[in-house]
């Protein structure tokens, strides 16, 4: 007999596992929404989606699979003129052009399943 897990099911299991700090409240819905879209009739394996998947900020993915040596070319300098006549250097970025390149390079490599504007979960590689 099968059951049809609901997402509270799922967190559920989540909870009263020992992988409980894996994967935030939101992260869970996501990855249930994902396996639901996927197949419907999925089984619950707890230690294998926990080792498959991660969950983390875009920044620490691109620091961890060194995502940010590949974009640093896309990082402008800007040399100026202080107060005191010394010539700085000052780094001009985006916030959110680096994250996303960062999600670019990411989804060129893996699954990448949208969380927030700064966290995401991704089938590791």
């Amino acid at each position: 007999m099968k059951n049809t897990l609901t997402l509270s099911d799922f967190r559920t299991a989540w909870a009263n596992s020992d992988r409980d700090s894996s994967f935030s409240y939101e992260g869970l819905a996501v990855l249930f929404d994902y396996f639901e879209e996927m197949d419907p009739e999925f089984e619950l394996d707890i230690v294998a989606i926990d080792c498959e998947f991660v969950e983390s900020s875009i920044m620490s993915l691109a620091t961890e699979y060194s995502i940010l040596d590949d974009i640093s070319d896309y990082i402008e300098t800007e040399l100026v003129i202080n107060d005191d006549d010394e010539i700085e250097s000052n780094v001009i970025t985006d916030m959110d052009d680096i994250k996303e390149m960062v999600l670019t390079q990411l989804r060129d490599n893996t699954t990448v399943l949208d969380i927030d504007d700064d966290n995401v979960i991704i089938v590791s590689y």
